[in-house]
């Protein structure tokens, strides 16, 4: 429950700066709480955000187990997909149901 609340209020620190961007200001506080979360499961599981091009386009965030990499180096034959999928992250405003059937979304899925 503390990985929420440090989560909440350092969404509210962000906000409160005035100066915040309506999504990815608040990517590293996701991040984080994600990365906490993550930690907890079995396998464990590490969010990297901002993941780079690998053909349909540049997820927000990649999920991936610890077994996927070891010392810091990707196991050979893996790739480089993210076993536990990826996330797209929008502005609260934004409605969800457009964003899941949107041609962005479908290119990851596939």
């Amino acid at each position: 429950m503390s990985a929420v609340k440090t989560y909440l209020r350092r969404m509210a620190e962000i906000r409160g700066t005035g100066g915040a961007t309506r999504e990815t200001s608040y990517y590293s506080a996701l991040e984080n709480l994600l990365n906490s979360i993550g930690g907890n499961l079995r396998p464990k599981v590490i969010c990297n955000g901002q993941l780079r091009n690998q053909g349909a386009g540049h997820p927000d965030f990649g999920l991936y187990t610890r077994t996927q990499c070891t010392g810091g180096v990707p196991r050979d034959g893996q790739g480089e997909v993210p076993a536990r999928g990826v996330i797209e992250v929008k502005p609260l405003a934004d409605d969800t149901w457009q964003t899941a059937a949107s041609e962005q979304c479908t290119r990851y899925f596939q």
